[in-house]
């Protein structure tokens, strides 16, 4: 779903009638997805801090729970980042 239509669902209180389901499959890492033929490993890594900060000083969290219930937020930015 692309972000425009979350004031929509949110006007609908759909986050009330939402129910996610689990599959118990293995999880995968996902993240920010870059383009090496267009960033340079040192941008690559300049855009990685950033996200990295923004994490770790609360602003992803506060992005998320405008458009997700506050335990499914914290679960999407509670996690490790692989080596």
């Amino acid at each position: 779903m692309e972000p425009f239509d979350y004031p929509a669902l949110d006007e609908k209180k759909i986050r009330d009638v939402t129910i996610i389901i689990e599959f118990n499959d293995q999880a995968i890492s996902h993240g920010l997805i870059m383009s090496k033929k267009a960033l340079s490993p040192a941008k690559q890594d300049k855009w990685r801090a950033l996200v990295n900060e923004m994490r770790a000083d609360g602003t992803v969290l506060r992005i998320f729970e405008k458009y997700f219930k506050p335990d499914l937020a914290k679960s999407m930015v509670d996690f490790q980042v692989p080596p």
